[in-house]
């Protein structure tokens, strides 16, 4: 079940985001959830909120650098 809350993130914020549309961002946040799950420390204060909606939130932020190739 998708988190709702970040989804919604993406949608309405998309405009602000460095990346070209929903779907970088997307691939973008779930590479940084796997990092997360792996032991990577969170960039933003993830306060209690779940691997996925502080992954949206750091890149939303900008806190994580990426690579399109």
């Amino acid at each position: 079940m998708a988190n709702t809350s970040a989804v919604a993130a993406v949608s309405s914020t998309l405009e602000l985001a460095p990346l070209q549309n929903r779907f970088h961002v997307a691939t973008v946040a779930s590479q940084r959830v796997v990092q997360l799950q792996n032991g990577a420390r969170p960039r933003v204060d993830p306060g209690q909120h779940k691997h996925c909606a502080v992954a949206v939130e750091e890149v939303m932020a900008g806190a994580v650098s990426w690579f399109l190739a």
